[in-house]
């Protein structure tokens, strides 16, 4: 048997498919701006409309829905990477920077403007109030960006604080958890960071909070969670550590008027009266979860919203001593949620992954006006967009460059052992 001269197939077949990959990668890569193109183009576009159509006929609060519901009864809650105001949507992503999203027709969100000057990490925290967006990236920037004018975000202020995990604003006042204590800032001029006051635990493990009237509310991790009082900013002191459980897990913790919710892993939710601070006191305990627990909680008329990894759960707490399940709902089966909002009778869920032949979708929105039958509205599961094709043609293409010259190696030596053959 005679195998094939390798010089002759390299000379002849494989570098005639290299050629040929050459013309196409040059004609794809001139395609590339054009695309940039097109992008801004659309960015462009619908900042123009929503600004010609709808900031001139109103001005629209700024304040995040999360502070909106709550400011009634005096709390203030903790930065998260999606916030929903109105007809707006605000995401931060670690590759996308800042986006503003027109959800006026929640079927086909618009984006309207970016803001992409930030050095963000995997898990970025927001807080919107007034005219002014405030984020933090998990790591020790902090921003302030001005957004007065709907059509053009600039940086007012970048300061470095390290070490904290998540942040609340209340008034001219910077409130920022760190693992081990809480750290509070006069940021009112914008020029300077100044510390007003501290509160350290050597031995806490802090991942979430909220503040209400003079208290710190602050999730505990590794325990449940813990009460300070913040009156005299120089001067915090423990009110009292409420230990729930010291081998497992708490992510997340949720004041509505006075109640408190806090989630535990593989447990269930817990629900405090916090009428008196001083004397806070368990009212119920729902262990009908699963083990995917909650990153975040949200309650809205009695309604309670549990974030999972894949989707949420929503519970019927109008007697909170019995509180009921009424749904779990999954929606992308790739999809890793890290945060949420509730707007009149939708949710919108920020996911920081998705399918592997998919484009980049960070926002799911979903239908909750039956509480017990959810219904995705956006994106349409099973249905991909043109994005996604070009996605999947690419990566079958990419296959090709690797597969197709091995192929026609094996191609010349198979035509080379016929030709033996049949001689």
């Amino acid at each position: 048997m005679k195998f094939p001269d390798i010089k002759y197939v390299v000379r002849t077949k494989i570098l005639t498919f290299y050629f040929l990959l050459l013309i196409v990668l040059s004609i794809f890569n001139s395609a590339i701006p054009l695309v940039g193109v097109l992008y801004k183009s659309n960015i462009q576009e619908n900042t123009s409309y929503y600004k010609n159509n709808v900031a001139t006929q109103n001005k629209l609060s700024l304040n995040n829905i999360r502070m909106t519901v709550s400011s009634n009864n005096g709390v203030v809650g903790s930065g998260s990477s999606l916030h929903v105001s109105n007809s707006l949507l605000y995401l931060v992503e670690l590759h996308y920077g800042l986006e503003i999203y027109n959800i006026s027709n929640v079927k086909k969100p618009k984006l309207i403007n970016s803001f992409q000057n930030l050095s963000l990490r995997y898990e970025n925290k927001m807080i919107i109030s007034e005219n002014y967006i405030y984020i933090y990236n998990n790591h020790d920037d902090f921003y302030i960006l001005d957004y007065t004018n709907p059509s053009s975000i600039t940086e007012r202020a970048h300061y470095l604080i390290y070490g904290v995990i998540n942040f609340a604003i209340n008034d001219s006042y910077l409130y920022a958890l760190k693992e081990n204590g809480l750290a509070i800032y006069d940021i009112e001029n914008f020029s300077t960071l100044e510390l007003i006051g501290e509160y350290s635990n050597s031995s806490a493990n802090y991942r979430d909070f909220a503040l209400k009237n003079n208290f710190a509310y602050i999730c505990d991790e590794e325990k449940g969670f813990s009460i300070l009082n913040i009156t005299d900013y120089t001067n915090i002191s423990l009110v009292k550590d409420y230990v729930l459980n010291e081998s497992n897990y708490f992510p997340s913790i949720y004041i509505d008027g006075n109640n408190l919710y806090i989630d535990e892993n593989s447990k269930g939710l817990h629900v405090y009266n916090i009428t008196n601070p001083l004397a806070a006191y368990s009212i119920s305990l729902f262990d009908g979860l699963n083990d995917d627990f909650s990153s975040n909680i949200f309650v809205v008329e009695n309604i309670i919203y549990l974030l999972r990894y894949k989707g949420f759960s929503i519970l019927d707490a109008s007697d909170l001593t019995s509180i009921q399940l009424l749904s779990n709902f999954q929606t992308d089966p790739h999809g890793l949620f890290s945060a949420f909002e509730i707007q009149d009778n939708y949710i919108y869920l920020h996911s920081t992954e998705t399918g592997h032949f998919e484009s980049r979708k960070p926002l799911h929105i979903v239908n909750v006006t039956n509480l017990e039958l959810p219904v995705e509205v956006y994106p349409k599961l099973g249905n991909w967009d043109s994005t996604d094709f070009l996605l999947l043609l690419l990566y079958i293409f990419l296959g090709a460059i690797v597969v197709a010259p091995v192929l026609l190696f094996l191609i010349a030596v198979v035509r080379s052992l016929i030709k033996d053959i049949k001689r």
